[in-house]
């Protein structure tokens, strides 16, 4: 959407993307630009580009750019993009991130995501604290974990259910095992995955 204000921030032209964003029927004359928005107007002053929400409840990006004769300010180019299909994905992703720490740490349970190809395992908090690690100190990979986390009697068993499970390209995976942590205390641990394999068919 394209808008152009004069100096006094007046609407003086704008595309059929503009009307249709902001619901704009017929001449539009007298309208400021700013009132379009629920924003600090100062943002018009002082920034080039930013973010803000519509008064038609959409969010965009707003760039703007001015318009001079000589050394004379005249008017402004707004470009306006919807991105408000971002913003909700954002705002749902923070959500679902946030359900999930509280349910982890009501329910004492964490997570993982583990990627074979590159070894890269990456822990949720109440993993590390149900391990007894700390996130900044321990960085841990399938070796590690292996070595360093499950309990010795358990190694060869932990080993041998994943492997098995890999190779028969299971797509879950579900077992008991027991950890120890670095103050020698041993627990317990029910281990549930969800296995996804490329087209090659490899996890």
């Amino acid at each position: 959407a394209v808008f152009i204000t004069n100096q006094n921030s007046i609407i003086v032209n704008l595309n059929k993307a503009a009307r249709k964003l902001f619901n704009l029927i017929g001449p539009v004359t007298k309208i400021n630009i700013e009132t379009l928005f629920h924003i600090n107007n100062n943002f018009f002053f002082t920034k080039d580009n930013f973010e803000a929400r519509t008064i038609t409840d959409y969010y965009v990006t707003i760039s703007q750019n001015t318009i001079t004769r000589g050394n004379l300010h005249i008017g402004k180019i707004f470009t306006i993009r919807d991105i408000t299909k971002r913003k909700k994905a954002e705002r749902k992703l923070l959500q679902t991130t946030h359900q999930l720490k509280t349910a982890q740490s009501v329910g004492h349970f964490g997570s993982f995501e583990y990627n074979i190809e590159k070894d890269t395992v990456i822990w949720s908090n109440m993993l590390y604290k149900i391990y007894g690690l700390d996130k900044d100190k321990f960085h841990p990979t399938n070796n590690i974990f292996i070595n360093k986390v499950v309990h010795p009697e358990f190694k060869k068993i932990v080993e041998v259910v994943v492997d098995e499970t890999l190779q028969n390209k299971r797509e879950s995976l579900d077992y008991f095992h027991k950890i120890i942590t670095p103050e020698g205390k041993e627990k317990w641990m029910h281990a549930i995955a969800s296995i996804k394999y490329d087209e090659r068919k490899k996890p």
